[in-house]
């Protein structure tokens, strides 16, 4: 019921440039509503969802579009250590600075949870700036410092408008409804 990360070798390393992390990578004919890259009502982003981190303080999430090469990162506040607490936080559109999203079946928004980002993986939080690299602020917690440590994400929704609007139900769907649309990505071959 949640995506686990159980850190098996420790990293323990934050120099350099480096980033590990959870990524969803998204269609451009599913953001079409985004409007981004246009002149009117480009649509700002609130995500919620649950977390369950082995470290309190600072993490951080990002977005990524693909046809700018364009990125924003915000960060969000673990209170308690290894417990379950509900975040929500948003993206400031871009704006029409950014192309238009291509409405095709190609990779245009990525999603991104990391779980340490240094050197030029790191930006300013809240800020759209050219480049993938802003995964994280300075501030993000390395989660794979300790084969202790396990990180848990549960219940993502990414949706139009500001934090106020992220309270929308997970959309829990039926088994054979998800697996439908996994295998629109299934190809299988008997050699």
């Amino acid at each position: 019921y949640c995506l686990q990360v159980d850190v098996t070798t420790a990293d323990t390393g934050v120099s350099g440039n480096k980033v590990s992390g959870i990524m969803q990578k998204m269609e451009g004919q599913n953001l079409q509503h985004l409007h981004w890259g246009q002149a009117t009502d480009d649509q700002a982003l609130a995500l919620s969802f649950w977390v369950k981190s082995p470290k309190t303080g600072t993490h951080c999430v990002s977005v990524y579009l693909v046809e700018g090469n364009d990125s924003c990162c915000t960060e969000y506040t673990v209170s308690v250590a290894d417990t379950w607490e509900y975040k929500t936080v948003s993206f400031p559109a871009p704006g029409t600075a950014v192309p238009v999203i291509d409405n095709d079946a190609n990779q245009s928004l990525w999603l991104v949870f990391p779980l340490m980002a240094t050197g030029v993986y790191q930006a300013t939080a809240d800020a759209w700036q050219e480049g993938a690299e802003g995964y994280a602020t300075s501030n993000q917690q390395n989660l794979l410092d300790n084969t202790a440590n396990n990180f848990f994400l549960a219940n993502v929704i990414l949706e139009t408008g500001s934090t106020n609007t992220a309270s929308t139900d997970f959309p829990a769907e039926d088994y054979g409804t998800t697996l439908a649309k996994a295998q629109r990505y299934f190809y299988s071959t008997n050699l």
